[in-house]
């Protein structure tokens, strides 16, 4: 319907506010200090969480992979110690089985003893135990027999060719054994005349291993803490400014401003979130320019249809008081008649125009 007159100022203002900009649908918005030292902590407190959860999940990875590193190289170095004793056995081993008489055997295996004992190694302890388990020579002959059981003894003296290695508890520490059978003479007889047994602390083994792992702890923790710092920024780069750009333009669209913001680009899931939120705030301030001319619309159309009712209404009047006379004609004469006939065509005319004017498409 076209516009009779133009609407006043308070009525093409659509849905402008009269409380200064400080509600939005009857709510009420905290002052833009509040607003933006809440999104900092909000910041602050993402941050720290992000940074807590590498933390734990870094310190987690790190104690495994200590505990399995620390076992692997217990192995290893268990391994190398037992295979140095098996050696030094073996040396043992050939010059007794060289030695043709028996008492010769006895007095070199006594000297050897002697020599461990000289060259001060606590702990340690070289025996030879024959074929029942009893010691023959030893660095310590009560603990000789503390170390092999009379089964284990048998078992070596009869395979001829065995190579035992256990760890064992002997005078409240943990030692590592080491046993192979020796022969009575060259050439070896078939059966062996004895066992040779070597035992030594693995206190040392230990105290490598704990300085190993202390050391390869200090390496990781600052190889993991430089890769927890690069992941940290990383994601700051990547993730947390694009979000909070993202959540600062958001709340701009809260409190009415639907203006598109270019945003930095970060190449992945998130860039098209921000595309996206773009491309809904473009929708919004399009269906909030359609409200507003809707809004303009109804507008102009309520003023037009009150001018409307305005001029219509004395014209409408006027008609039906000529009907009425026209409807009784008594005393009236051909001249009052006439006028009132007039009066009548003319009135008619004018609501059609009137009409006309009021109910023309616009788009004519």
């Amino acid at each position: 319907m076209k516009s009779l007159t133009s609407s006043s100022p308070s009525s093409s203002t659509g849905i402008a506010c009269t409380c200064g900009g400080r509600c939005s649908g009857g709510r009420r918005w905290p002052r833009a200090s509040q607003r933006r030292r809440n999104m900092s902590e909000r910041r602050t407190r993402l941050r720290w969480q992000l940074i807590s959860s590498l933390a734990l999940a870094i310190g987690f990875l790190m104690a495994v992979f200590l505990v399995v590193d620390y076992r692997v190289q217990h192995k290893v170095l268990v391994r190398d110690l037992s295979e140095r004793m098996g050696q030094e056995l073996s040396l043992l081993q050939l010059a007794l089985n060289a030695e043709r008489d028996r008492d010769g055997r006895r007095t070199l295996l006594r000297e050897y003893c002697a020599r461990m004992v000289h060259h001060n190694k606590p702990g340690h302890l070289i025996a030879a135990l024959d074929r029942t388990g009893t010691p023959i020579a030893a660095t310590r002959e009560d603990a000789a027999s503390n170390v092999l059981n009379k089964g284990e003894v048998a078992v070596l003296v009869a395979d001829g060719a065995g190579f035992y290695t256990a760890e064992r508890e002997l005078e409240g520490q943990r030692v590592l054994a080491v046993a192979i059978p020796f022969f009575a003479g060259s050439p070896a007889p078939s059966k062996a005349e004895g066992v040779l047994l070597y035992a030594e602390p693995l206190v040392d083994v230990h105290r490598l291993g704990k300085y190993l792992l202390t050391s390869r702890a200090a390496l990781l923790a600052c190889a993991l803490a430089a890769i927890a710092l690069v992941l940290g920024l990383v994601v700051n780069r990547y993730v947390l400014r694009p979000l909070y750009a993202l959540l600062v333009h958001a709340h701009k669209v809260g409190q009415g401003d639907l203006s598109p913001i270019a945003f930095p680009d970060p190449g992945n899931e998130i860039g098209e979130l921000q595309e996206r939120f773009n491309q809904m705030v473009a929708k919004l301030g399009e269906h909030q320019r359609d409200l507003l001319e809707a809004q303009s619309y109804v507008a102009h159309t309520d003023a037009a249809l009150e001018a409307y009712a305005s001029i219509i209404k004395p014209v409408t009047d006027v008609i039906l008081n000529a009907e009425f006379l026209m409807a009784r004609r008594y005393g009236l004469d051909s001249e009052e008649t006439k006028a009132i006939e007039s009066i009548y065509s003319a009135a008619t005319r004018i609501k059609r125009v009137i009409n006309e004017l009021a109910f023309e498409d616009p788009g004519e």
